[in-house]
């Protein structure tokens, strides 16, 4: 969705800013706003909504939307000067890449499907089931969805500082794999949990 969309290009922005030394930092720091945001955010939206209630709570999380985009739109991007080529379109600029991906990178491509797995598989989980669990498993409300979402975050946020503080990583694409099987692992694990506590200290732990 919109989502999606966006995370696509605030990704896309970053090695347009950013030196090329400090690029994990950066990756680092935007993926400590996303972790951080869903630890903070939903004890703030039920602390604003128990306040003012949920109409003014709405209505400031689309002011801070928009001042988000005025910001966007503010950034200036330093363009290369390259050769215009004729034949250059969208729909060209796909079909070459997906050959460079397919027929000279297969190893680029094996880094890119991984993320894809983990949007494909994970994702529903931490997203879509899990006001199911809180609601069969747990037999409980929208209290203890906020923790879930919380404990998420907090793993997130933890995540990202071991990376920022490790810096860069000399084997990418086996820390991927690591990283992608213990989550794997760690959803698997959260699935058959019907312990609350228990069930926080692995949602943080295969969050990070």
């Amino acid at each position: 969705g919109v989502r999606t969309l966006r995370l696509a290009i605030e990704f896309s922005l970053i090695p347009n800013i950013v030196p090329s030394d400090v690029m994990t930092n950066a990756f680092s720091l935007f993926m400590l706003t996303a972790g951080a945001s869903r630890f903070v955010v939903p004890a703030a939206t039920g602390l604003s909504i128990g306040l003012i209630g949920a109409g003014p709570t709405l209505v400031i999380a689309s002011v801070l939307y928009g001042l988000g985009l005025v910001a966007g739109l503010r950034i200036k991007l330093q363009r290369a000067t390259v050769d215009a080529d004729k034949n250059s379109s969208p729909g060209n600029d796909l079909i070459q890449a997906a050959r460079y991906l397919l027929f000279e990178q297969r190893k680029i491509l094996a880094i890119y499907a991984l993320p894809v797995m983990l949007i494909l598989f994970i994702a529903p989980v931490n997203i879509g089931l899990m006001p199911v669990y809180v609601s069969e498993v747990f037999d409980a409300g929208p209290a203890v969805l906020g923790f879930l979402v919380t404990a998420l975050g907090a793993g997130m946020t933890l995540g990202t500082l071991i990376v920022a503080t490790i810096g860069e990583i000399r084997y990418k694409a086996r820390a991927m794999v690591f990283v992608l099987a213990g989550t794997g692992v760690g959803v698997l694990a959260f699935t058959q949990i019907t312990f609350l506590p228990l069930a926080l200290i692995v949602v943080v732990s295969y969050s990070i």
